[in-house]
């Protein structure tokens, strides 16, 4: 009796000890492949990446108020994203085939487009930016990106399969291109006529093992000042540029919202699918104010201070007793916008950027 408990106690140790090992080398390969993707970048953009820790969240409740449920109710539709120019929010309906322009003040809603492949019409319209002068909407499935002047007539038409998180300064229209495996991953445009392509940046990366498209998504977004700033989706970098595309920082994520991903990636191409909602569920959104870093974490809403590297600020919103799902935040002026795409709900943030914490917002108000 005591030989075979002993012979139970011998073959766990020996248990054990296999599976120490496995987690040292799962541990070890999770840091090889976070080294590989910073030495990737780092060939094409050397220096050191500047850490920031991201810590937990303490939650801050806003309300839904009644007069603008009505308006909800009206839109009825899949927002996807949305831009905000002279007095009005323009919202892309992806299921709808149309984009929905709501007068900020007077709450007064147009729809333009329907379904289609003609000049002005869409198929699943995702992204739209803007700069003083034209619209950019990224029309997905029609693989173009159409311009539109601030009437909403369509005036130009730039074909080609794009994906992502497009954004557009004074100057220049960045847009992803997935489409290309060994070449950038954003594409520049002149972002007035005739729009002509103006060059290319940012390593394309090719994950260890074999599907190399699992993280190769970007998020882009500029500021006021003309800086860019760029990072791949579900990877906790980002990357800083001026307006001429000069590589000017580089900003490591690290603490406890950055969650690891880089466990295995999918043997078979049919699950890419699964694997980009898992990537996208970390860092879905960001915006830049001056010194102060936005960002969407895991339905959070971090913001830090550039500057100073330090976490100013991080909160859970809920409209009632649901947490504010934004898929997407952006700036204007003084005031953050955050689209909740599951609710169709939009949240406008006062912003007071001499103070932080609790004092950072200034006032919160349920637009629709």
């Amino acid at each position: 009796m005591q030989k075979s408990f002993l012979n139970v106690q011998y073959i766990s140790s020996i248990l054990f000890f296999f599976a120490f090992i496995l987690l040292s080398c799962s541990d070890n390969r999770e840091d090889s492949r976070h080294a590989v993707y910073k030495d990737i970048i780092n060939s094409t953009y050397p220096g050191e990446f500047r850490k920031i820790a991201v810590e937990e969240a303490e939650p801050i409740e806003i309300t839904m108020d009644e007069s603008s449920v009505e308006l909800a109710d009206k839109i009825h539709a899949d927002l996807t994203d949305f831009e905000v120019a002279d007095g009005y929010i323009y919202l892309t309906d992806i299921a709808g085939h149309r984009i929905i322009r709501v007068h900020e003040a007077n709450k007064s809603i147009e729809f333009f487009g329907r379904e289609g492949r003609g000049p002005g019409e869409f198929n699943r319209p995702s992204e739209i930016n803007a700069n003083s002068e034209y619209l950019f909407v990224l029309d997905s499935r029609n693989s173009r990106i159409q311009v539109f002047n601030k009437e909403m007539e369509m005036i130009h038409a730039i074909a080609r399969n794009y994906r992502g998180f497009l954004d557009v300064t004074e100057n220049v229209l960045l847009v992803p291109d997935l489409t290309r495996l060994e070449e950038s991953v954003v594409v520049t445009y002149s972002a007035d006529p005739p729009f002509v392509k103006t060059g290319e940046f940012m390593p394309r990366l090719v994950p260890l093992g074999e599907q190399p498209l699992v993280i190769n998504g970007v998020i882009i977004r500029s500021d006021t000042i003309g800086r860019i700033y760029v990072s791949y989706i579900g990877l906790p970098f980002i990357l800083v540029f001026d307006d001429e595309l000069n590589h000017l920082d580089s900003i490591e994520l690290t603490g406890l919202y950055v969650a690891n991903f880089y466990d295995r990636p999918p043997e078979r191409a049919s699950d890419y699918l699964q694997r980009e909602e898992v990537v996208r569920h970390f860092k879905r959104w960001f915006a830049v104010k001056d010194h102060l870093l936005f960002m969407g974490v895991r339905g959070d809403l971090i913001v830090i201070d550039l500057e100073s590297n330090q976490l100013v600020a991080n909160y859970k919103l809920r409209i009632g007793d649901r947490p504010l799902a934004h898929k997407t935040g952006k700036i204007f002026g003084e005031k953050l916008y955050l689209l909740d795409q599951m609710n169709s709900r939009m949240v406008r943030i006062s912003l007071d950027m001499d103070n932080d914490g609790d004092e950072l917002f200034k006032n919160v108000d349920i637009l629709f």
